[in-house]
């Protein structure tokens, strides 16, 4: 059996928002060589971990040049709720503890 861990929800302008499931408890997230690999010049190759503990969730930024954002603030490292969002490049994210939808 698959564990769930959440999913993130890939919010975009017009077009269907894209999720992806979170299948372990460390995901990383960057342009390359991640689990969540992303076509974006502003991103790190490997520019953000989340990893999750039970209900814990926290992001961490991997030394990236361009940062990441949550709330509109740069964080090096910023607990996750259900239903958070972040960006990384130019890419906003909702993070959804698992068991939970985005509505």
């Amino acid at each position: 059996m698959e564990n769930n861990y959440g999913k993130l929800v890939l919010l975009s302008e017009g077009g269907p928002e894209q999720e992806y499931e979170l299948g372990k408890s460390r995901i990383t997230l960057g342009r390359a060589d991640c689990d969540v690999s992303l076509k974006d010049p502003e991103l790190s190759r490997q520019h953000a971990l989340i990893s999750i503990h039970g209900m814990n969730a926290r992001l961490e930024d991997l030394g990236s040049t361009n940062g990441t954002f949550v709330d509109g603030e740069r964080v090096e490292s910023a607990e996750l709720s259900d239903r958070s969002e972040f960006r990384i490049g130019f890419h906003e994210f909702v993070f959804v503890m698992r068991d939970q939808d985005v509505e």
